[in-house]
């Protein structure tokens, strides 16, 4: 017998090219897990056309986008009507010459 409590627990992945503070491009994973007991409604490709026109290859810090896209996932479950706990994740893709960086931000329901 199923669980009728169970969380579904959803990730989405994209990856983007970005430019440092010298205009050295790099490339970033971003990545959100989502978990709720329903499916939440809002549109992926809403979240991924919106990460092409705002972050794709701009010059931009992982720490400004990790605060970007959780302030867009608050938007987006918030308008259908979930308050679901989230984590927004960005990790620059590993190159040996670089220091890599990962930045996390959780979303908790309430908050």
């Amino acid at each position: 017998m199923l669980n009728d409590h169970a969380k579904l627990v959803t990730t989405l992945n994209k990856e983007v090219e970005c430019f440092d503070a010298k205009n050295k491009k790099y490339k970033l994973l971003i990545t959100v897990e989502f978990e709720d007991y329903d499916p939440i409604q809002f549109s992926y490709s809403l979240l991924d056309q919106w990460i092409k026109k705002t972050i794709d290859r701009k010059a931009i810090f992982p720490e400004e986008v990790a605060k970007m896209v959780y302030e867009k996932m608050y938007v987006l479950t918030k308008e259908e009507g979930h308050d679901c706990t989230y984590t927004v994740t960005t990790t620059t893709v590993k190159h040996a010459e670089n220091l890599n960086v990962k930045v996390s931000m959780t979303h908790t329901p309430g908050q």
